[in-house]
């Protein structure tokens, strides 16, 4: 299991991009939390099983002084060959996004990772 708190300071650029003619930056918080659930204790990374959530204040605003925020949910899995110098992981994750004033979209993103080691 696993956590994160993660906090950015965007504000100092605000000025500089209302300068620019842009809608300005905000200070964001980010919060994730994950499981890694192990079917083989000899061979951890081997077909784990992966759940994650997170929660995201975003930086740019669409419409002046309204914080948008994005919340997704992950599952994912691996596979170790070559006596673990190999690997293949694979995540799909749901991805949700709105500003609470009439801006929002959804996407689904798929992440594939390959490692080799010598």
């Amino acid at each position: 299991m696993a956590g994160s708190v993660l906090r950015r300071n965007w504000s100092v650029a605000d000025a500089d991009l209302k300068a620019q003619g842009g809608v300005g930056a905000l200070n964001t918080t980010e919060m994730a939390v994950g499981l890694e659930l192990i079917r083989n204790s000899r061979n951890p990374a081997h077909k784990a099983i992966r759940f994650g959530a997170h929660y995201s204040t975003l930086p740019f605003p669409v419409n002046p002084g309204i914080q948008p925020h994005e919340y997704g949910l992950s599952l994912g899995t691996g596979l170790r060959f070559t006596g673990g110098r190999g690997g293949f992981d694979i995540a799909l994750e749901q991805l949700w996004r709105s500003d609470g004033e009439g801006f929002s979209e959804r996407a689904f993103v798929l992440t594939l990772g390959v490692s080799l080691r010598p």
